[in-house]
């Protein structure tokens, strides 16, 4: 028995007679389909050479249709294929109707070929059953969301109607959209973290960079945002010590040990009960790869992603040696980010020439094993601490000016203004938490 493809070639010439009739249509068609969704090849070909009309000249002339089929030769007796699509009945009320039908056949086609591509490549005999699992699961998602997301491709018209739309928000007097960190005084220097960027955080060791990372995490889930964090190093337990710490402003050792006298006890117990109710869904898997992030994204739906490190993440190919490994995580935490359409904050590790200067505050150039990182990343924020170092040399830090201290350094931020800046925050070691001087960490940490 031969099995027909899913399609209907039908209801793919009623959308183009309904798009002659009146042009006007064709702004509802391109919402719902692209010419890539039509199974008939020739029909793909009319559709866009109407999208190309329309573009340049605000209606779809019949004759300068049929020139333009004629003049790309791709459509034979062009002529005779308009009349046949005018033959259909297809009109403004009913098209909707005729691209959902169009729309989902050509979804059901998108799974049929990931399904076989997964088949394919299975019988190939993969090194990695992880790894082989993860992306088919990607593929099949990525097939079903297709529709979803539609067509990537803007015009200069649509584009301008977003950012016009985005500006008369903002002139309402609407925030600006994005997650905020919660750390005023950062706030104040760069953009919220937008839909697509790529945000790395990177440090020496001790700098407190997964620190940074919960005291963020912590400010946008009590906002209300669906945290995702991935901890490659890092396990759940001492996360949740952490967070403890940075919600009671109680000491993590003093957690730790139980020791809670008093009133200490019952801020730890509020702590507990508000943290248990909190957005944050954590994997603490070692060796993962963008691929595993993207497959709890896939089932958890969060807002923003945290990955945390780079240094000991596994590519998605398995390769090892240090500069392919570092510049593909790049890339695919990069892509994880366009994907989902939301931001991904990943930790990165920075090389020891930081260690040989007299001036320990880190530099772009030292960044680990490669480029990438610098080239995907929207955002570049490095993390420096004084008082380690100070500490590291014996000199006195209590009393002094540099207890505490801690700075974000933004060495980059592409959509945004924030490039060069230190914001100067407070690290408090005992409970791990970045806040800033100003904002009053009691309001939550007790």
């Amino acid at each position: 028995m031969i099995q027909q493809i899913p399609a209907s070639n039908d209801a793919e010439r009623e959308i183009l007679a309904a798009i002659i009739r009146d042009p006007v249509v064709l702004e509802v068609v391109t919402e719902c389909v692209s010419p890539s969704d039509f199974h008939n090849y020739q029909h793909g070909i009319v559709l866009q050479s109407m999208i190309d009309l329309y573009s340049a000249s605000g209606t779809i002339d019949l004759i300068m249709l049929e020139q333009m089929l004629a003049d790309g030769g791709r459509v034979p007796n062009q002529s005779v294929f308009l009349s046949e699509i005018l033959d259909g009945r297809g009109t403004t009320s009913n098209v909707k109707h005729y691209c959902r039908i169009v729309s989902n056949k050509a979804q059901i086609r998108r799974v049929i070929a990931a399904a076989q591509t997964i088949v394919d490549n299975g019988m190939d005999g993969p090194e990695s059953v992880s790894s082989y699992c993860e992306w088919a699961e990607g593929a099949i998602f990525d097939a079903t969301q297709s529709a979803e997301r539609g067509d990537r491709r803007h015009t200069a018209a649509s584009s301008l109607v977003a950012v016009d739309g985005y500006v008369e928000r903002l002139l309402r007097g609407e925030p600006v959209p994005g997650i905020r960190t919660g750390i005023w005084c950062l706030d104040n220097v760069i953009n919220p973290l937008k839909d697509q960027e790529l945000i790395i955080v990177a440090g020496r060791p001790s700098m407190g960079k997964s620190a940074l990372m919960l005291s963020i995490a912590l400010n946008m889930a009590m906002d209300g945002h669906r945290v995702q964090i991935n901890s490659l190093e890092m396990s759940s337990d001492e996360m949740m010590f952490r967070l403890l710490g940075m919600h009671s402003g109680i000491p993590v050792q003093d957690i730790k040990r139980a020791n809670l006298p008093g009133e200490a006890l019952e801020r730890y117990r509020e702590s507990a009960y508000a943290l248990s109710g909190l957005p944050i869904h954590v994997d603490e898997t070692s060796g993962q790869t963008p691929a595993f992030a993207s497959s709890m994204a896939r089932k958890m739906k969060p807002d923003i992603i945290f990955f945390d490190h780079i240094g000991i993440a596994t590519a998605n190919s398995g390769v090892k040696d240090e500069y392919p490994r570092v510049t593909e995580i790049s890339s695919s935490l990069k892509g994880m980010a366009k994907d989902f359409r939301i931001p991904v904050v990943a930790l990165s590790q920075l090389n020891r020439a930081v260690e040989s200067r007299d001036d320990k505050r880190p530099k772009m150039a030292d960044l680990r094993a490669t480029g990438a990182l610098e080239q995907d990343a929207d955002t570049i924020l490095f993390c420096y601490r004084p008082e380690y170092y100070a500490e590291v040399q014996g000199l006195p830090v209590r009393g002094t000016e540099i207890e505490g201290l801690a700075e974000i350094i933004v060495s980059k931020e592409r959509n945004g203004g924030g490039s060069g800046s230190i914001v100067r925050l407070r690290f408090k070691k005992a409970t791990t938490l970045w806040f800033d001087p100003e904002q009053r960490p009691e309001v939550w940490c007790g």
